[in-house]
């Protein structure tokens, strides 16, 4: 859970500090990438019992949607 929190503020500092523009490919490459990291974190924490398996399983299944959500405005369909 800190892992993500951790992220999330992690690529809104940067999105807000960095002077310069990054385009929206490069963005959502980014931003993907961090999507899968997550993904990987939490099957983790599912693993090592950090994390209750229920709520595990919660937050992958909201992590593959916005993954989904981003390959749809990647690829606009």
């Amino acid at each position: 859970m800190n892992k993500i929190i951790i992220t999330i503020g992690a690529i809104i500092t940067m999105s807000c500090n960095n002077p310069q523009r990054i385009n929206k490919s490069q963005m959502l490459y980014e931003i993907t990438n961090e999507v899968q990291y997550m993904k990987e974190w939490m099957w983790e924490d599912i693993e090592l019992g950090k994390v209750d398996s229920a709520y595990g399983v919660w937050y992958l299944q909201s992590l593959n949607e916005i993954e989904d959500k981003i390959i749809q405005i990647k690829y606009g369909k």
